[in-house]
């Protein structure tokens, strides 16, 4: 994760048009989102086992 935010600002730095900048935060976003939906299903897996009643 740290890699993309590293090459959002290498690009926005060396490369003048900020359309270059969107690969990598797309990237960035997509990471987040699966992280946390990955979070969410690890989760649900694990307390359901540890729930007594």
């Amino acid at each position: 994760m740290r890699n993309i935010s590293t090459r959002s600002v290498l690009a926005t730095t060396y490369f003048l048009p900020a359309a270059v900048a969107v690969p990598a935060l797309l990237g960035m976003l997509f990471q987040q989102m699966l992280a946390s939906f990955f979070g969410f299903i690890m989760e649900k897996h694990f307390h359901r086992g540890s729930k007594e009643g």
